[in-house]
């Protein structure tokens, strides 16, 4: 019997092997605008308006700007952190992906402005979280 088979016994003289199977699941990845203050826009697509809390970037391509005296606070779906956004900054999402192990990858790309991060330990060695800038 290979691995990953369940062996079931039926009466006294059968017996029948299942093949265990595994299902894709998708796994939805966000960023969540939890905090914003002041002029902050989200872009999603072709369209760019105000944004309000609990609002998600979930898209290649989705964006969060802030203009002068403006901060954005957001969550990594994950839980893994949050991204304090500074006041006159482009923030654009690259990738949110699932890694082999189950991981998450999050790809950033800020290019102009600032960003802080808070971010726990990671728990799968496939996760990673990077933002890409025009410095480096």
């Amino acid at each position: 019997m290979g691995i990953g088979s369940v062996l079931l016994l039926v009466g006294v003289s059968q017996t029948v092997s299942i093949a265990q199977r595994s299902l894709p699941v998708r796994v939805d990845r966000w960023l969540s605008v939890q905090q914003r203050v002041g002029d902050v826009l989200i872009s999603q697509g072709n369209r760019t308006r105000s944004a309000q809390e609990g609002d998600r970037l979930q898209a290649v391509g989705d964006g969060l700007a802030t203009g002068d005296d403006s901060t954005s606070q957001l969550a990594v779906d994950t839980g893994v952190g949050i991204i304090s956004v500074s006041e006159n900054t482009q923030l654009r999402i690259q990738a949110l992906d699932i890694a082999d192990d189950n991981g998450r990858i999050t790809r950033l790309q800020i290019n102009q402005g600032q960003a802080r991060l808070q971010v726990r330990p990671f728990t799968h060695r496939g996760s990673t979280l990077e933002i890409e800038t025009p410095a480096g």
